[in-house]
């Protein structure tokens, strides 16, 4: 758990009542501690709970991101309704308020659950460029001029400090319901993702020069190196290593350095619950592999999607900025990148969910999820959080494009 010392304990106690999770409390005084306590701690962590979005993209942000799965508390629900509701009680006009870092969509949406009026509400929705100062900049000017807003509401602590002094000042604390389904979100995210790290991957390699250079590629897997069938090196080791050693599924620096020693270096990598469905993948993708030239690396996954793994890091400098290369390593055409940089470019940047890329696109909103799947592994999209849905559904996943 990562959380400022003052909202750590409550947070805490929430957490330990989950039997069986082994809780490692990480407090900051300082946004800026963030990273240096997430480089620090990464090899012990299964899972990472951040109590609010602050921290959770200060971590993300950091030279050394989170590798296990990371959610933060939502506070725009049963949080934000609970305010409305105390600041309600204190006499304070509730829908005269300035409210930061929470996504407008969600704010409006609890605001018409209580039945009050958004139309003078002033919202600053996060952004990872906003700064602290610019926060409270933004509640200052709000308060000012006879639309002013009556309370600034935050979750942010150094927020709340700067302003209370001035004026009336409400900081958002998570509530145990909002802290639960925080961790059941997580929970089952880091259970299944233990559960794919699991996975057995099978790599097939043909390299022109025997195996030299081989041993100690593997060995950095995790991986053992056999010869198979047909004279190529047969690599087994588990998704865990795999994802790693691959920058989460986006290039095979191995790649690179078997190239210095050989003229043909081709990669064929496969997923699967058992060895031979992971084997059969291995093959398919070591046949595409050949299909796209001398060095090329291909990872086949278990829903049927293959993902080009041949641009290693060192040589990502002019590469990656080519849309051809970005779309063999994700498997969506060129034109289809193209739309989705016009698609950002038109949301100046914002993030947004499925359904707006499936309607910029026009195609079904499961082809569409295809597509974000794909853009997610290549590193080309990102999730930042949850809009609620127009009706009872579930919340939609919020996504923000890269490309």
């Amino acid at each position: 758990m990562v959380a400022p010392h003052d909202l750590m304990p409550g947070i805490a106690s929430v957490v330990r009542e989950q039997p069986g999770t082994v809780v490692l409390e990480l407090a900051y005084r300082d946004d800026t501690e963030v990273p240096g306590l997430v480089g620090a701690n990464g090899t012990e962590v299964d899972g990472w709970l951040f109590s609010d979005i602050v921290p959770y993209a200060a971590a993300l942000a950091a030279p050394e991101p989170p590798a296990a799965p990371a959610v933060y508390v939502e506070y725009s629900g049963p949080t934000l309704a609970q305010a409305l509701l105390v600041l309600s009680r204190r006499g304070h006009d509730v829908a005269r308020l300035s409210i930061d870092t929470l996504p407008a969509d969600d704010v409006k949406h609890t605001f018409g659950e209580a039945g009050v009026s958004t139309d003078d509400l002033h919202i600053l929705p996060f952004s990872a460029g906003v700064t602290t100062a610019d926060i409270v900049e933004f509640h200052r000017r709000r308060h000012l001029g006879p639309a002013r807003a009556e309370v600034a509401i935050t979750s942010v602590s150094a927020v709340h400090d700067a302003l209370a002094p001035e004026i009336p000042t409400f900081r958002l604390a998570p509530l145990a319901a909002s802290v639960r389904i925080a961790l059941r979100h997580l929970l089952l995210t880091a259970t299944n993702q233990l559960a794919e790290d699991a996975q057995i991957a099978v790599g097939l390699i043909q390299t022109s020069h025997g195996d030299t250079g081989l041993a100690s590629e593997v060995s950095a897997l995790g991986g053992s190196l056999s010869t198979a069938i047909g004279g190529s090196h047969l690599l087994i080791t588990t998704r865990g290593p795999l994802y790693a050693a691959t920058s989460g599924f986006t290039w095979l620096p191995m790649l690179g350095r078997l190239a210095d020693h050989h003229r043909v270096v081709r990669v064929g990598l496969g997923l699967g619950d058992t060895a031979a469905a992971a084997e059969t993948r291995a093959r398919h993708a070591l046949a595409r592999a050949r299909v796209l030239g001398d060095v090329r690396a291909v990872l086949s996954l278990r829903d049927g999607t293959d993902m080009v793994l041949d641009v290693p890091a060192a040589q990502a400098t002019t590469d990656t900025t080519s849309l051809s290369v970005l779309a063999r390593r994700v498997g969506v055409a060129v034109s289809t990148l193209r739309s989705l940089q016009a698609l950002r470019e038109a949301t100046d940047d914002e993030p947004i969910v499925i359904r707006d890329i499936a309607d910029h696109l026009g195609i079904r909103v499961r082809a569409a999820h295809r597509i974000v799947q794909r853009l997610e592994l290549g590193g080309l999209a990102e999730r930042t959080g949850q809009r609620k849905s127009a009706g009872a559904g579930r919340p939609n996943t919020l996504y923000k494009l890269t490309v």
